[in-house]
């Protein structure tokens, strides 16, 4: 199937969230066109090396289980090399995590094609499909940057097959407010 961009960061934001002492990761206006919005990390060098942001997939799914390539397009105008990590936290499924890496030239906007079959970090070849995402800004290309870099990187246009539809619960209802007729309880 054809490769289609499954999140340019324009209208609904998806959920995204930094960890092990990223400084920032939101959607804001991109670093050359401020119409175009973009996801923004921002690291620490009080943060951990492998400190980054996931991104959760809103649409579909990210399929790699035929073609293990995912194009993004990434913006810094410092050099270095982006870790990427694939997983199915939100449905669980069988699809071995899977991690690839890419350099960056810092060159401002670049497309880099992260192949999601090095087996880094201890990961497995990709082979399903994925619900989340992430980044990590701090990579040697070898291991975690140490001493940690202090770097803005933009990423926009996750392009790649996609996965089957995610389905978004249901409102959810209260079952019980404990008002009225008392339920059955037992100690």
């Amino acid at each position: 199937s054809t490769q289609v961009v499954l999140e340019d960061f324009e209208g609904t934001a998806p959920t995204v969230a930094g960890f092990e002492g990223l400084a920032s990761a939101t959607v804001s206006a991109g670093p050359v066109d401020s119409a175009n919005t973009a996801l923004e990390l921002i690291t620490s060098t009080t943060g951990q090396g492998w400190q980054g942001a996931e991104l959760i997939m809103q649409s579909n799914l990210i399929d790699l289980s035929t073609d293990n390539t995912v194009k993004i397009d990434v913006y810094s105008t410092t050099a270095f090399t982006m870790f990427a990590k694939v997983e199915d936290k939100v449905n669980a499924t069988a699809s071995a995590a899977s991690a690839a890496d890419e350099a960056h030239t810092g060159s401002g906007w670049e497309t880099l094609t992260f192949t999601f079959n090095e087996a880094l970090d201890g990961t497995a070849a990709a082979n399903g499909q994925y619900s989340q995402v992430a980044f990590f800004p701090n990579w040697s290309g070898s291991g975690w940057n140490d001493p940690i870099i202090d770097i803005t990187v933009n990423i926009d246009n996750v392009t790649a097959n996609a996965g089957d539809a995610i389905v978004v619960p249901s409102t959810q209802v209260v079952l019980e407010d404990f008002e009225g007729t008392a339920p059955t309880v037992a100690g």
